[in-house]
C-alpha cells in the first residue's frame, strides 16, 4: 500500500513538473510576443517622427513691383541652399531637417491682406496675455483684441507709404493662423532705406517654434530688397527669448534697449549728498545754459564701441525747441550746477509712444526720461544717479507711478547707469544691415539676381 502510494505522488510532482514548464513556455512566448510589438510601435513612431520634421512647408512670396522694374520671387539660391527643392505657382516648398521644437508641417505663408487683421489682432492680444506675465506694469487693454486691433491697424496703414508697401506675409497651419509680419518702410536722412517690423507687426501663436519668424522673414524680406532697404529693423518684448534667438539667427543684433521703473519717495534713494551741486528746475531763462550739453551724447556715441553717425541740425530750430519745453509744465528739466557751471542735465515728460514700439508698453501714469547728459570730465563721479533720483522723486510727487527710457546697447555707459538705477529691459531693437553688394555683385543689378530659372516650373 505504501508502494503504491509513493508511486501515485511521484506521478502527481512529474504532472506538476509538467505543468510548471509549459507555464514557463508560454510566458516566454508572450514575452516574445510582446517584445515584437513593442519594438514594431517603436519603429512605426521613428517613421512617423521623421517624416513629419522633414516635411514640406509651402510658403506664398508675393509679387513685387517697385516702379523701377517688377520682379517674380521664383528661386532664390541663397534660400535653395537652405532647403528650398521646388516652386509652382509662385509658392516656395520648404524641407526642413529634423530638430528639436520645430515642426512646420503644412504651413503656408501668403501675402497680409485687410480680411487678416482680425485673426492677427487675437494673436496680438494673446501675445501681449503672455508678455503681462513677465511685466505686469504693461497696460492689460491690449489683452483685448479689439485695443490690440488699434495699434495693428496703424501698422498696417504704415506698412504703404507714397504708394510703396513693404508688405507683410502671414502662416498659416491648416487654416489656423500660426504668425504674422508687417514691414514699415522709413526713408530718410536719418535712418536712409529702412524697414522697420514695429512692435504690434508681429505675432506668433506660441504653441508653434519661434523659428517660424525666421520662415516668415525669409518670405517678406526680399521684397524689401527690391525697394533697395538693405537696413532691416524688429521690435520685440525684451522677455521673448526664444523670438530673441530666431532673430539672432537671422543676423540680427541688439541695437536699443526700451526700459522701465517704478517711480519711488524720495526716502527710498540711497544717493550721496555733495553741498557743492545746485539741483533745480530749469526755467525760460535758463535756456542759453539748458542748451550747453545738446552734443555731448551725440560726441559720445560716435566713439567706441557705438560708433553712431553725427548729423548736422539747424542750431537756431533746436534752441527754439528748447525754449517751448521750457515754457511747457509738462516738461520737467532738471540741471545739476556746480559753482553756477552746468555738470549735467535730465529731461522728464509724460511718456508718448516710442518709435516702432507704440502704447503696448507704456503703463498708465508713465513719464519718460528723454534725455540726460552729463559733462565728460565730471562722469563717474555719482552727479547722474543724484540727478535721477530727484526727477523720479519729483515725478513719484506728482503722480507718475512709471518711468520709461531708452539707450543704445552698446553704448556702455548708458547701459550700465539706467539698469543699475533700477530700469528693467522691456522691449529690444534689433537690427540687421545687408551687404549693399547684393544688389550689383551678380550678373544683374537687381533684385531678380537670385532668380534660378532651372526650379522655375
Amino acid at each position: 500500500m505504501n508502494r503504491t502510494l509513493t508511486t501515485e505522488v511521484c506521478v502527481i510532482a512529474k504532472e506538476l513538473i509538467m505543468l510548471a514548464l509549459l507555464i514557463c513556455v508560454l510566458l516566454l512566448i508572450l514575452l516574445l510576443i510582446m517584445g515584437l510589438c513593442v519594438g514594431l510601435c517603436w519603429y512605426v513612431a521613428h517613421r512617423l517622427l521623421h517624416r513629419t520634421t522633414n516635411a514640406s512647408t509651402a510658403f506664398t512670396i508675393p509679387l513685387v513691383d517697385v516702379n523701377t522694374e517688377a520682379i517674380t520671387l521664383q528661386s532664390t539660391k541663397n534660400i535653395r541652399r537652405s532647403g528650398v527643392f521646388g516652386i509652382r505657382a509662385n509658392t516656395l516648398y520648404y524641407t526642413h531637417h529634423s530638430q528639436k521644437g520645430v515642426c512646420l508641417m503644412h504651413t503656408k505663408i501668403t501675402p497680409f491682406s485687410e480680411a487678416d487683421i482680425e485673426e492677427a489682432s487675437e494673436l496680438l492680444a494673446r501675445r501681449h496675455q503672455g508678455d503681462r506675465v513677465h511685466e505686469p506694469a504693461f497696460p492689460e487693454r491690449f489683452s483685448r483684441p479689439s485695443e490690440a486691433r488699434l495699434e495693428l491697424e496703424q501698422t498696417w496703414k504704415a506698412s504703404t507709404v507714397n504708394g510703396i508697401s513693404a508688405g507683410g506675409v502671414v502662416a498659416r497651419q491648416d487654416g489656423k493662423m500660426a504668425g504674422y509680419l508687417i514691414g514699415v518702410p522709413k526713408i530718410n536722412e536719418m535712418w536712409g532705406r529702412s524697414v522697420w517690423v514695429e512692435y504690434a507687426g508681429h505675432a506668433l501663436d506660441r504653441s508653434y517654434s519661434a523659428e517660424l519668424y525666421r520662415d516668415l522673414y525669409a518670405a517678406l524680406s526680399p521684397t524689401w530688397v527690391a525697394l533697395g532697404c538693405l537696413y532691416h529693423v524688429t521690435n520685440i518684448p525684451a522677455s521673448d527669448q526664444a523670438a530673441i534667438d530666431a532673430w539672432f539667427n537671422l543676423s540680427f543684433g541688439k541695437e536699443h534697449v526700451y526700459g522701465l521703473r517704478e517711480t519711488a519717495p524720495a526716502s527710498s534713494f540711497d544717493v550721496p549728498t555733495d553741498p557743492t551741486l545746485e539741483i533745480r528746475r530749469a526755467s525760460p531763462a535758463d535756456l542759453d545754459i539748458s542748451t550747453q550739453l545738446d552734443d555731448v551724447i551725440s560726441f559720445h556715441q560716435s566713439r567706441s564701441p557705438v560708433y553712431s553717425i553725427v548729423m548736422s541740425y539747424d542750431r537756431e530750430e533746436t534752441r527754439q525747441e528748447a525754449l517751448e519745453q521750457l515754457e511747457n509744465p509738462e516738461w520737467k528739466i532738471w540741471l545739476a550746477l556746480c559753482n553756477g557751471q552746468l555738470v549735467s542735465i535730465q529731461v522728464y515728460l509724460p511718456a508718448q509712444p516710442p518709435r516702432g514700439i507704440g502704447n503696448m508698453v507704456l503703463p498708465e501714469k508713465c513719464s519718460f526720461l528723454g534725455f540726460a547728459a552729463t559733462r565728460e570730465e565730471e562722469q563717474g563721479q555719482g552727479i547722474g544717479r543724484i540727478l535721477t533720483a530727484h526727477g523720479l522723486a519729483d515725478d513719484y510727487a506728482t503722480g507718475y507711478a512709471f518711468c520709461f527710457t531708452d539707450w543704445r546697447a552698446t553704448n556702455l555707459l548708458s547701459s550700465r547707469m539706467w539698469m543699475r538705477q533700477g530700469w528693467r529691459p522691456v522691449a529690444y531693437r534689433l537690427t540687421r544691415r545687408l551687404d549693399e553688394r547684393v544688389l550689383w555683385s551678380h550678373a544683374k543689378a537687381s533684385p531678380d539676381l537670385w532668380l534660378d530659372k532651372r526650379f522655375a516650373n
